[in-house]
């Protein structure tokens, strides 16, 4: 993320957390500018579309980063877990490796499983504007 792109996205909810007197460096901070930063780019990314073309849906677009959002807060949680219930000696053994292979498998699937989403909008696009839609690899069907 360039540094432009981190102030249009993460400082609103940078601002929103300081306003609330929430602490900087928290897990609850953390939440607000990721929410806040994947609502705005899904916003921004919708508005890229072509008004009016036939079953291109904005929203659906859009939808992609808000599920993203919501997962990166859920990945978020879910790897704070071990960090209060494990005995710091133990995390600093495996955790980090375990860690690691968790999250390359959780985004791998995640994208696996949400990409059909802005997927399907492109090629709808694509086919809309008599464009042929390119693709990288084979996606699962939703």
């Amino acid at each position: 993320m360039s540094l432009i792109e981190k102030q249009i996205f993460v400082s609103p909810g940078k601002a929103l957390a300081a306003l609330l007197g929430v602490p900087a460096k928290s897990l609850v901070a953390y939440v607000m500018q990721v929410l806040i930063a994947f609502g705005i780019s899904g916003a921004l990314h919708a508005a890229t579309l072509p008004i009016g073309l036939e079953g291109v849906s904005p929203m659906r677009y859009a939808s992609f980063f808000w599920i993203q959002g919501i997962l990166v807060v859920f990945e978020a949680l879910v790897s704070h877990v071990p960090k209060a219930v494990i005995a710091a000696e133990v995390q600093a053994r495996g955790m980090r490796v375990g860690l690691m292979v968790m999250r390359l498998v959780w985004v791998v699937g995640t994208f696996y499983y949400t990409a059909p989403i802005i997927m399907d909008e492109l090629i709808k696009v694509s086919r809309a504007m008599r464009k042929r839609p390119v693709f990288l690899f084979t996606l699962p069907a939703i």
